[in-house]
Formats: C-alpha cells, structure tokens, sequence
C-alpha cells in the first residue's frame, strides 16, 4: 500500500498507484489547478493594480480573524526584521551598494524602530506580488492568490509594501 491515510487521488491517472511494496516513502503535494495567468505576464493597467489593492485589502480583513500559532513567528522575509540583514551585508561585493544598503539599515533603525510599537500588528499574507497574484485571461479581474507561506502577524502596513 503507500502508506496509512495515503492513496491514489481521483482524476490522477493511471499508473500512479501502484500494488507493489513501497521501500521509500515520498512527500507528494497535489494541487487544484485554477484557470488564469500570473499578473507578471501582463501588461499591467491602473485599474488592475486598483482592483487586485482592494482586492489584498479585503483578504487582510478577512485574514483578521483568523489565528493560529504558527502565524507568530521570526521568519525572514518579514520587514519587521530587517534589522537581521545586517548579517549579510558583508556579502554584498561592491563597495557602493554595501554603503547603500547600510545606509536604509542605519535610516530603518533610526527612523521605524523607534515607532513600531506604535503599528498595527495583524495577519498579513507578506508576499502578493505578480508572481504570486493570479488574473484572468483578459487581465482585468483576480482569480487569485498564491502561496500563502510567507503568511504571520506582522505590521500591518507592510503588506503594501
């Protein structure tokens, strides 16, 4: 068998279920595909960006009674930490742009820090960009959004960022 819980999916086809004894076990993600294509394909107009904005708006609103523990966490990619990339600012190879970026550190320590007690702290998705926003084929409505692995409790207004 593949495994307590584990079988063949309807509508994957034949031959991926298999009678024969499994000596490894593998991970296997299955996904619904939704019709549509990533708002980084098209060409972008205002009212799109409007409309996918207020779109992100409401999802946040819902998003705000939803909770779970895995929600609150340090992860990275959160703006609230940028803070932590100081650590790999030696990495960066040319003199100017190593400058720069120690330059938004040092304005990001000195002029957000001192006033993130004072930001809205709630349940942001933290990665809707065109690569994670899908829209229909005339690139006129969303039909959704991706990835949702990069969400937390964060400020709120980095997710307009």
């Amino acid at each position: 068998g593949l495994g307590p819980g584990l079988g063949p999916s309807p509508g994957l086809g034949p031959g991926l279920a298999s009678e024969s004894k499994v000596t490894r076990k593998h991970a296997v993600r299955v996904l619904t595909y939704i019709p549509g294509t990533l708002m980084a394909n098209i060409s972008q107009t205002p009212t799109l960006i409007e409309h996918v904005g207020g779109c992100i708006g409401r999802m946040d609103a819902v998003l705000q009674s939803f909770e779970h523990q895995a929600l609150h966490r340090v992860h990275m990619w959160d703006l609230a930490n940028t803070s932590s990339l100081r650590d790999f600012v030696k990495c960066i190879p040319t003199d100017s742009r190593r400058a720069l970026v120690e330059r938004l550190l040092e304005e990001f320590e000195r002029d957000v820090l001192p006033k993130a007690s004072h930001l809205r702290r709630a349940v942001i998705h933290n990665d809707a960009n065109d690569q994670n926003i899908l829209v229909d084929e005339a690139g006129t409505e969303l039909v959704g959004i991706l990835d949702f692995g990069d969400t937390l409790v964060s400020w709120q207004i980095n997710e307009i960022a």
